[in-house]
């Protein structure tokens, strides 16, 4: 077949289909009308697709790590806030609330397809994803009390209800669609062409979030604060990567690229939803939704640096270390 090979190298292709993505939904906002509403169905539909190459029992292995589950639960939901909060506090009182909240988001609920992107551990990153989501219905409701005065009344029902609907039900659907005949014939005979769809799905939702807000990103692009938000987030994010990479040490390599990819992006399109329904604050809603921009750049770059130093040959380079060091 020769189309297959083309199906297999689509995620090869640079991730500046994300930057074009981002720009088209910047300039060409009333392209995206219509899918405005198709948010939730687009996550789902990357989670299904995600659910369906991994099994379970490869997910549940990780829990057997007690100690990597500690980590990044402290490192995305605890320390990663607290830091922020601290820097923003003396330095940024201004960024305050939207920094908090970007940082205490949990992992992006697309990192495992971007771990699959760069041939990275997806089971362990859909484990940083689910555990970091579950863990922030309560780690997200006392970063609000913090923020005080600054948000508004905050439900925790919304999390779990938001969490539940566009991650946990799709993994749940792949589950059971894996355990079918149809399920199993599906997979072998059509993995390329749902891989590709998931890249797909990811372009269309960066353009459509985009182009939801392009009149206040545009507007405010060039703004004191949004510069300095931008530069002040790029170097959050260069500092995120360095503290998962090396906060994983007893895993391998690849192990800690994904861990490093999973946490260092958060879920923004989850960020710009609470943004919207709590803070009262314009700017701030829009400091969150110009978080989009360091974060595509940076996913760019990383997705670069990894293949060009070939640090993640294959899927089976792992098998010279174990998946487990204690």
């Amino acid at each position: 077949m020769p189309h297959a090979g083309i199906y297999r190298r689509l995620d090869d292709l640079p991730f500046l289909g994300l930057a074009a993505a981002l720009a088209t939904g910047l300039f060409f906002p009333e392209w995206f009308v219509s899918a405005q509403g198709l948010t939730v169905f687009l996550l789902q539909f990357i989670f299904f697709i995600s659910g369906l190459r991994i099994d379970l029992p490869s997910i549940l292995a990780e829990f057997r790590d007690a100690k990597l589950l500690f980590v990044v639960g402290f490192l995305r939901l605890i320390a990663f806030p607290l830091f922020v909060a601290g820097l923003a506090t003396v330095f940024f009182p201004e960024l305050l609330a939207p920094l908090v909240l970007l940082s205490a988001m949990p992992a992006g609920m697309t990192s495992p397809l971007f771990v699959d992107m760069i041939r990275g551990n997806v089971p362990l990153s859909l484990f940083v994803t689910a555990g970091t989501s579950l863990l922030s219905v309560v780690s997200l409701p006392l970063v609000f009390i913090f923020l005080g005065g600054t948000v508004a009344a905050f439900e925790p029902e919304t999390v779990f209800r938001t969490l539940f609907q566009v991650m946990a039900l799709p993994l749940f659907l792949a589950q059971l669609v894996r355990m079918s005949t149809f399920g199993r014939y599906f997979i072998t005979k059509s993995q390329a062409i749902g891989r590709t769809g998931s890249i797909m799905a990811l372009w269309l939702l960066i353009a459509t979030i985009t182009s939801k807000h392009s009149t206040e990103i545009l507007s405010g692009l060039m703004s004191d604060i949004s510069v300095k938000a931008f530069f002040l987030m790029s170097g959050l994010l260069l500092l995120f990567h360095f503290a998962c990479y090396f906060a994983c040490f007893w895993r391998s390599r690849r192990d800690r690229l994904t861990v490093t990819l999973s946490l260092s992006y958060m879920n923004f399109t989850l960020a710009i939803f609470l943004a919207e329904s709590i803070f009262r604050d314009p700017s701030a809603v829009m400091v969150v939704i110009l978080s989009m921009l360091p974060w595509n750049i940076g996913l760019l770059l990383f997705q670069w640096f990894v293949r060009r130093s070939g640090w993640i040959v294959s899927k089976s380079s792992d098998k010279k270390k174990p998946a487990f060091a204690g």
